[in-house]
C-alpha cells in the first residue's frame, strides 16, 4: 500500500493525492484535522487494483496541519497536509 501526495502541499484550498494497490480490495482514504475530528472521507469501498488519484477541497476548514489515512489490503498508510490560507 502507497500513499502518495501528489501535491501542492502546503496547499490553499486543494491537494491531491494518490494512492496504489496491489490487489482488489476494501479501501478507506479519510482525512482529520489536528484535533483529531474526521472532516472528510475521500473513498470508501472496493477498488481494482492499481492507482486511485483523490482530490481533497478543504473549503471552509481553518489553515492547519492535518493527516490523511488510508486503509487497503489489510494495511495503512498517514501522510500529513499542511492547509495555508
Amino acid at each position: 500500500l502507497a500513499l502518495d501526495l501528489a501535491g501542492p502541499n502546503p496547499f490553499a484550498s486543494r491537494t491531491a493525492l494518490r494512492l496504489t494497490h496491489a490487489v482488489a480490495s476494501d479501501v478507506t482514504v479519510v482525512v482529520f484535522v489536528a484535533a483529531g475530528r474526521r472532516v472528510a472521507v475521500l473513498a470508501e469501498g472496493r477498488r481494482g487494483a492499481g492507482v486511485t488519484a483523490l482530490v481533497w477541497d478543504a473549503a471552509g476548514l481553518a489553515a492547519g496541519r492535518d493527516t490523511v489515512r488510508a486503509k487497503a489490503c489489510g494495511q495503512s498508510a498517514t501522510r500529513g497536509l499542511t492547509l495555508v490560507r
